[in-house]
């Protein structure tokens, strides 16, 4: 019996770090296009089984048109108009009213509404895969993109996940692919959207950084409750986290905090340790990394480590506290 204890130990603890993994990792992208994972700018709000996504964002990835009539929001796809006022559950699609299943929410530049529901409506095919909307048509925009990132790049990489800043200005992170397979990350990109002299449409592309090969997934950080221009510092500029994942044990995570400026995006902030979350305090919004020590008789979920908060303080992060956590203690 005493040989048991330790093992059942070490299976409960190993169990809640997985769950509290897969948790984390199901409430950041909820929609995939052209089998990207694409973000969007407000972070998926759970309604009885659907989705409330941001309306607006959604304009520069499908052919979706929003318009604002007064107090209402008309919104076009092919041959459908679904009018919608925020507050309100009841709305008119072709003419003819119903209910949706949750009003919608006028929030800053957003417009959440349920994501399943509005795609049924607007008869936009899609599939339901592990919690995942896949939409089962092409996107012009994101094809055009995988071709100008193809003549920077080559063939050899492809799209891996696309973070929606604003309907025109994107965050790109390519795969590397080996045999047609992707084997990890390689570059991260600013996407801008723009018209040329001929009046065709292309993308600029800017260059931000080069991410981890071991990185196996790639997200935005939204802030609590809100989008990511919820700002976590004090002089208000819009600024929002690039998370990558390691594909490895331990699951190690690198945070690198961007902040949007009229000539770009400029990167303020790269975490040193394993990037874990932010959490908003009395005294403004805290950074908590874990930095680990390293014990080869413990496997990655029990090993110990320091949790180090620290504060921005207009310039830079400042350490506020630091403790140290045994999960077998």
């Amino acid at each position: 019996m005493k040989l048991r204890i330790p093992v059942m130990l070490l299976i409960a603890l190993f169990s809640l770090f997985y769950v509290r993994s897969v948790h984390a990792e199901d409430n950041h992208s909820t929609i995939k296009i052209n089998d990207i994972a694409i973000q969007l700018p407000y972070a998926p709000r759970d309604t009885g089984g659907d989705h409330l996504i941001d309306v607006n964002s959604l304009q520069g990835v499908l052919p979706i048109r929003v318009e604002i009539r007064g107090d209402e929001r008309i919104i076009r796809y092919g041959d459908h108009q679904l009018e919608v006022q925020p507050g309100r559950v009841a709305a008119m699609l072709d003419g003819r009213w119903l209910i949706l299943k949750s009003a919608p929410i006028a929030d800053g530049d957003g417009l959440l509404l349920p994501n399943r529901q509005l795609f049924d409506l607007l008869t936009i095919p899609y599939q339901v895969q592990g919690g995942n909307l896949l939409v089962k048509i092409p996107s012009e925009a994101i094809g055009q993109l995988q071709k100008d990132v193809a003549k920077l790049e080559g063939e050899k990489t492809q799209i891996g996940f696309i973070g929606v800043l604003q309907p025109n200005r994107w965050i790109v992170a390519m795969q590397v692919l080996s045999e047609g397979k992707p084997i990890g990350y390689g570059n991260l990109y600013e996407a801008a959207r723009e018209t040329n002299a001929n009046g065709n449409r292309t993308w600029k592309l800017t260059k931000l950084r080069t991410i981890s090969d071991t990185t196996g997934r790639v997200y935005l950080e939204w802030m609590p409750n809100g989008s990511i221009f919820e700002n976590i510092v004090s002089d208000k500029r819009p600024e929002f986290l690039v998370v990558e994942t390691c594909n490895c044990a331990g699951r190690y995570q690198y945070g690198t905090m961007f902040t949007i400026t009229e000539m770009g995006l400029v990167p303020v902030w790269h975490s040193q340790a394993t990037y874990d979350r932010v959490q908003k305090t009395a005294k403004g919004w805290v950074m908590i990394t874990h930095r680990r020590d390293t014990i080869p008789t413990r496997t990655s979920s029990t090993m110990p480590y320091w949790e180090i908060h620290e504060i921005w303080n207009g310039q830079s992060f400042v350490i506020t506290k630091q403790e140290y956590r045994d999960p077998l203690k």
